[in-house]
């Protein structure tokens, strides 16, 4: 049974991994493969009765820290929009060619963290101009049940998400090609591409799997006191 859980394990890790490594190679397939990493954090981490979590039936999920790249939400502190910043760390704006939103991964350590799991889980990456927040956990359950994705879920109704997903945050636009100001697209996608980086790398620092997949400015700072 163990043998076979860990089996599980690594073959989601490197679906994970390689769907990562497809996102970073073209804005093609920036959706497919947000909904398919998705797919494999679910598996990994999301534990009801009727899924089974790999990591919780290993009995590891809660014995490791998260690293979280996430900046803290100050309430009232940001600027007006539908959805306010911060985002997910630095989910930076490419502005060579067209311009978008791109996963800062672990070039940017002004806001890592560790967490437990649940804390991590839980912990609000968006906020809207009415307070409503959405967390890691609804993030990825939306977007792996987008149409289209596993199954469709009753938080794709969720205001803040449809807003950002069909808007993006009008807290930010720029012009592209001399064109009126819009939202640059792909946050929702950056931010799965995020959260797939903070648990590959979390695993990698944990020995769950072989090794991280990027090392970052606090995997020298935290040696592991985190």
């Amino acid at each position: 049974m163990e043998e076979r859980l860990i089996k599980s394990l690594q073959l989601q890790a490197q679906a994970l991994s390689a769907s990562a490594a497809s996102y970073d190679s073209s804005d093609d397939v920036c959706e497919m493969e947000a909904r398919r990493m998705s797919n494999a954090i679910n598996t990994l981490l999301h534990h009801q009765r009727s899924q089974k979590s790999i990591l919780v039936e290993l009995g590891l999920r809660d014995k490791f820290q998260l690293l979280s790249t996430a900046r803290e939400i100050l309430d009232g502190t940001q600027p007006s929009g539908i959805i306010e910043t911060p985002m997910i760390s630095l989910v930076h704006l490419q502005m060579r060619g067209r311009p978008k939103y791109v996963p800062a991964l672990g070039n940017d350590s002004s806001s890592q963290h560790w967490l437990g799991f649940d804390a991590w889980w839980h912990e609000p990456i968006y906020q809207s101009d009415a307070g409503e927040k959405i967390d890691r956990c609804e993030l990825i359950r939306v977007m792996r049940d987008k149409d289209g994705g596993a199954h469709v879920d009753p938080l794709l109704d969720k205001e803040a998400y449809n807003r950002l997903n069909k808007v993006g945050d009008p807290a930010m636009t720029v012009s592209w090609n001399g064109g009126p100001n819009h939202p640059p697209p792909f946050a929702l996608e950056a931010s799965v591409r995020q959260i797939a980086f903070e648990l590959l790398f979390s695993m990698g620092f944990a020995g769950y799997i072989p090794t991280p997949i990027q090392p970052v400015t606090i995997f020298q700072r935290a040696a592991r006191g985190y």
